[in-house]
């Protein structure tokens, strides 16, 4: 497998083998202009759908749904079609350069497939959004006016309508990813107004007709050049107001007028530098990543980097402080399975009160439960051992680094404690930890360094911390 399509692409039995991952961990398809609400001054707010009890909202996006020159006699599709079944299907050259036609050939008739199998993974028939640019033409059709085509303008963008219609039709949504994805232009801090205005006239001029208005701007190479800046500025007031970068943090940045949505890319890059991020999100990556790749899967190492995404995902996460919980999702059957091991403790009145968090996918721990999941296997790969099962006191015990508050390195990763409590340290004066203490919250929570009488600093027992 060469190297960028290693880092960039996946394979057709990957993205199955996903989706499959995702319906597990109850994800279901949402329209993202479904999750937000636009106010009469133009402001937005988050508006989640009411999804059926336990199933998480799921916004997926396809970048370069073009087809390009270069990945022809690649292995990739050649374009999508409407097949003789009128389901979605794409064009496949055989390495002898025959022609075929399958609904397995690519990720959207993919999807279209398991959506087929799995109706209640989409809600209220959504699909997702198919980023395009243009100097290529649009789903393996050469439309723009430069472009080589086997058939005349008229017969490419006939041809073009009646699949840009079907897609509609089931759910799909288009969303501008520049027309000319040009990296000297969109790589950089401070591009020329001009080009910008130039790829975004040209776009909407040549695509917008062939596919209908949409109101989002899928960054080409994630860019973001900051809100304040013209040709951020440009961008949106061309109509785009959802615009969409690629960071894993998945946040959401309100603007006046539009906002910011973080994506996080789903590829063999990802697979290698963020498996905890993934494998926690997501879904078990043994079960997805394709033996053709080079270095094949391996469980994620027990060091600082992993340590620190594990501290964002639950930070990130629905949670919800649970005496004793080692960060699992707070079902009905966890909950007794609490009260049996600690009778005493989880009294009647006390589970009565987790009643409005059972079973709608919050994840519960205690301060060092919230470190004993990591060392344990993680959310996606928990495995109960007696070996790590370490109270707060027990943690800083059993670490082989350690010091006074008053000597705390500067190091995202460690970890720190007072009488009865333990909190992750992840730079800059902050802290996150497991709480119910009314003045910081209920669950995992970021709190300043300052703001607790933190006592002692301490390497994470089985935590490397060798960068």
């Amino acid at each position: 497998m060469a190297e960028g399509y290693r880092d960039w692409m996946l394979t057709t039995a990957e993205f199955t083998a996903l989706l499959q991952e995702l319906y597990h961990a109850n994800y279901v398809l949402v329209r993202q202009r479904d999750c937000f609400k636009t106010h009469p001054d133009g402001s937005m707010s988050l508006a989640v759908p009411a999804l059926p009890p336990g199933k998480k909202p799921l916004i997926m996006s396809f970048d370069d749904v073009n087809y390009y020159t270069y990945m022809q006699n690649s292995g990739f599709a050649n374009k999508l079609v409407i097949n003789q079944d009128q389901e979605l299907a794409a064009e496949v050259f055989t390495p002898s350069g025959r022609p075929v036609i399958t609904t397995a050939g690519d990720c959207l008739p993919i999807l279209e497939q398991f959506i087929k199998k799995h109706p209640d993974f989409s809600y209220q028939n959504a699909r997702g959004l198919i980023a395009v640019t243009g100097f290529e033409g649009i789903l393996g059709y050469r439309i723009a006016p430069d472009n080589d085509r086997s058939n005349t303008l008229e017969a490419e963008t006939a041809a073009l309508t009646k699949v840009v219609d079907w897609l509609k039709q089931k759910g799909w949504e288009f969303a501008c990813h520049s027309y000319t994805h040009n990296s000297s232009w969109f790589q950089t801090a401070e591009p020329p107004l001009e080009r910008i205005i130039y790829d975004t006239d040209k776009w909407k001029r040549i695509i917008e007709p062939l596919i209908g208005k949409t109101d989002t701007y899928i960054a080409p190479f994630g860019s973001f050049f900051g809100p304040d800046n013209p040709c951020h500025r440009y961008i949106i007031e061309a109509g785009f107001k959802y615009y969409c970068i690629v960071d894993k943090s998945k946040k959401i940045i309100f603007y006046k007028n539009h906002l910011i949505i973080s994506r996080f890319n789903i590829d063999g890059f990802n697979f290698r530098n963020n498996q905890y991020v993934f494998e926690a999100n997501y879904g078990d990556l043994s079960k997805i990543i394709d033996n053709k790749r080079i270095p094949a899967y391996k469980p994620y190492a027990r060091n600082r980097k992993n340590f620190l995404a594990h501290a964002d995902f639950f930070l990130n996460a629905p949670t919800i402080y649970v005496w004793g919980g080692l960060g699992l999702e707070l079902t009905t059957k966890c909950l007794l399975d609490l009260a049996s091991e600690y009778p005493e403790y989880y009294t009647p009145e006390k589970q009565a009160a987790y009643a409005p968090y059972l079973d709608k996918n919050y994840l519960g721990c205690d301060c060092s439960g919230l470190i004993k999941n990591f060392l344990m296997g993680g959310v996606r790969h928990f495995v109960r051992d007696n070996t790590y099962d370490y109270n707060s006191r027990g943690l800083f015990d059993h670490a082989a680094v350690k010091g006074d508050i008053s000597s705390l390195p500067e190091l995202g990763g460690l970890c720190l404690y007072m009488q009865g409590h333990v909190g992750i340290y992840i730079g800059n004066g902050e802290v996150i930890e497991s709480t119910n203490n009314p003045s910081f919250g209920n669950g995992v929570v970021k709190t300043r360094l300052s703001a607790r009488p933190w006592e002692k600093w301490f390497q994470c027992p089985h935590v490397s911390y060798e960068d």
